[in-house]
């Protein structure tokens, strides 16, 4: 379905009744990543999957902010376009940093929070040396855009590869299913590196980091094991940051955790938001790892 947020035309996806579910996605994906996880939720919630503005069908204004602080903003006249005044907020990779931002700016609008492989605790440092040269260039008049475009483009199959590095069995990478990010990554190529050069990489992981000290929300945290990009240790600190929080890892899966293992990340998902609040305050601050297709309830602690 198609909305106006502001002046921009947002697709976003949508199915099912009852107590709304909001699902951002992160870098370099769309709302397809959620197709699983909204099939599943829609028979009890209201799903709402939007693709954020410059990714998947959306539109990619070259005059948006691009920061996380635009991104909360825009959620948030994407939730007053659906009247939906409060929302179970679930998110993932970038998502994760305007999801924990919103609910650091709005948090009378969020019910409860899931956290999936976020962008978080990364050191900035390591991207220092990259960041400040193309950061230059890219600033540069005349020179910046087309050289942008010929950096993205001829140097970097990227979402081939990216969909490749966020699988741990790659046996599931089927080239129908990287034509299918291709297809909806096609005209995003600018984004990623614009929401990048907006935030820098210590400005998204702060936003993460700054956020988790203040959730007062049941909380569950699912984290893939063999995620590349963000290992496990990440999830940890998370886990202690959020007061009362639970987290669930899943081993033998990457970062696409919703397309590896989506009946597990499902069953955790719905195991959460259908227990009463009191039953989640008796559960939190749990570290549990799931073991496909079914958890004990004294499941052992990743690496303990």
């Amino acid at each position: 379905m198609w909305m106006k947020v502001n002046r921009w035309n947002v697709y976003y996806e949508v199915e099912g009744e009852g107590e709304p579910v909001l699902l951002l996605h992160g870098i370099p994906t769309s709302s397809f990543i959620w197709r699983r996880q909204i099939e599943a939720l829609s028979s009890r919630f209201r799903v709402y999957a939007p693709d954020l503005l410059g990714w998947g069908h959306s539109d990619k204004p070259p005059d948006f902010d691009y920061t996380v602080r635009a991104y909360v903003e825009f959620v948030d006249g994407f939730l007053a376009q659906v009247s939906a005044q409060r929302v179970i907020l679930c998110v993932h990779d970038l998502g994760g940093a305007i999801g924990l931002a919103f609910l650091g700016r709005y948090p009378e609008k969020v019910s409860r929070l899931i956290v999936l492989n976020t962008f978080a605790y990364l050191p900035p440092i390591k991207y220092l040396p990259w960041a400040v040269l193309y950061g230059f260039l890219y600033r540069l008049p005349v020179l910046g855009d087309p050289l942008n475009r010929l950096v993205w483009e001829t140097t970097v199959r990227r979402t081939d590869t990216f969909v490749t590095l966020a699988f741990h069995n790659k046996k599931l990478v089927t080239k129908e299913l990287v034509a299918k990010y291709r297809e909806l990554n096609r005209g995003t190529r600018l984004t990623d590196l614009r929401v990048l050069l907006a935030n820098g990489i210590g400005g998204i992981t702060g936003a993460v980091d700054q956020n988790s000290f203040n959730v007062r929300v049941p909380t569950l945290i699912v984290w893939a094991e063999n995620d590349v990009l963000f290992p496990p240790w990440a999830a940890l600190r998370l886990h202690r940051n959020i007061p009362g929080s639970i987290l669930k890892t899943i081993p033998k899966c990457g970062h696409f955790l919703q397309e590896e293992k989506p009946d597990e990340v499902n069953r955790q998902l719905l195991e959460f938001l259908t227990q009463p609040l009191s039953a989640v305050r008796e559960n939190s601050t749990i570290h549990e790892r799931a073991e496909s297709p079914i958890a004990t309830a004294n499941g052992r602690a990743a690496g303990h």
